[in-house]
């Protein structure tokens, strides 16, 4: 059993935000199979579904994002699930827009969702699927920057950036995180590597 836990701040006012890109690939994965988000429970709205055979359960933890770990711990100690089949989908500023990277355990980057996470499973060593948003011209702008909405240019790119979020979840419930990895970073630096040779 799959958990894929999309972070972000309940509320219509935050829901195209930046801060909250992890709700927008849950919800967009949970259309594509079919997987109804709106049980509440765990502190969150979630879903139950199959994808490749494989039971796949969609978090969307309802306490903000600074409090995220209430409700994941909530959910993978009722379904019993193992940590390195929990997905956490957050934003990154470290990483430019658009860039997409997986990551198994290791440290939290200063996202105050993933500190919380960590802090209530007692534990780093879970998958984090890191969607890039780039970074704010001033650093004293970062809270107002991650609230805020993409930029006109950006939202013109995110439906390809979602797809492709899309297609490394499938690949994590085919092939497990270790190996998407491998499939996806190494594939990304080549190209990065031809283009740039």
């Amino acid at each position: 059993m799959f958990l894929i836990v999309g972070i972000g701040n309940p509320g219509d006012k935050y829901l195209e935000t930046r801060h909250n890109i992890g709700f927008q690939i849950a919800l967009r994965f949970g259309q594509k199979y079919n997987i109804e988000i709106q049980t509440q429970k765990f502190f969150s709205f979630f879903g139950k579904g199959e994808v490749f055979s494989q039971p796949v359960i969609l978090l969307l933890p309802q306490t903000f994002v600074n409090l995220s770990g209430k409700a994941v711990q909530a959910a993978i100690s009722f379904f019993r699930i193992d940590y390195s089949q929990t997905v956490v989908i957050h934003d990154d500023l470290d990483l430019d827009f658009g860039n997409i990277r997986l990551k198994f355990g290791g440290g939290e980057a200063g996202h105050n969702g993933l500190k919380s996470i960590t802090q209530c499973l007692g534990s780093q060593e879970y998958g984090r699927l890191r969607f890039g948003i780039g970074k704010p011209e001033f650093a004293h702008s970062v809270t107002d920057y991650v609230l805020g909405n993409f930029s006109q240019t950006e939202k013109t790119l995110l439906d390809q950036y979602i797809a492709q979020s899309i297609l490394m979840l499938e690949s994590v419930i085919q092939n497990g995180i270790h190996k998407t990895m491998n499939l996806f970073h190494q594939k990304k630096d080549l190209t990065h590597q031809t283009l740039h040779s």
